[in-house]
């Protein structure tokens, strides 16, 4: 999976709901009711789409923000900033160095926030049928992180373009579960606002 700056390219909008009040409550109370019943049967993607209307029909732009971030992408948005928490995205990786060393590399431990977009992580899930120990390579641009952890350990600069990052299956199923239970307590947020 290579992961490209500007890959998904959506626009972020705002939309006011024209409906009579009596519909936004209605709409809400059916969003919480079939978004509460999915959590562990649905693809998350197909989730994400409906708690965007219910944010939507909240009013709530920062939680809009939010889940059409976690929805389309991350990379999108650098500069805006977020409702929640987006550690969730963070995951436990491994670059593998070539050296003069016996063993022919080294390896480097980082932490590297994934900010593509949910179905992608599904789909790779999913689709594949890899079990959670296993490893997979995703291609990355280099980060400001890696070209530290680069310079301190090795006294150059990182090459350039994308590099491999070595992650388990498990720190995807990871950001999936964690996704969920965080949409779980924005539905349960917004349920007892209303």
């Amino acid at each position: 999976v290579n992961i490209k700056e500007g890959q998904v390219k959506v626009e972020n909008h705002y939309h006011e709901s024209n409906l009579p009040e009596e519909n936004i409550i209605d709409e809400k109370k059916q969003l919480i009711k079939e978004i509460n019943n999915e959590l562990s049967k649905e693809k998350l993607s197909n989730i994400l789409i409906k708690a965007i209307r219910l944010a939507r029909l909240s009013k709530s732009k920062k939680d809009i923000f939010w889940l059409e971030n976690e929805a389309y992408g991350f990379e999108r948005n650098k500069k805006e900033t977020h409702s929640r928490n987006t550690d969730h995205r963070v995951v436990n990786a491994e670059i593998q160095i070539a050296t003069a060393n016996e063993s022919g590399y080294t390896t480097l431990k980082y932490k590297l926030a994934l900010g593509i977009p949910i179905y992608e992580i599904e789909d790779i899930i999913t689709n594949y049928n890899i079990p959670p120990h296993y490893e997979l390579i995703l291609r990355a641009p280099v980060t400001e992180g890696f070209k530290k952890a680069h310079r301190e350990t090795f006294g150059v600069d990182p090459p350039k373009g994308n590099i491999p990052y070595i992650i388990r299956i498990s720190e995807l199923k990871k950001i999936i579960n964690e996704l969920k239970l965080k949409i779980s307590d924005f539905v349960n947020s917004i349920s007892k606002s209303s």
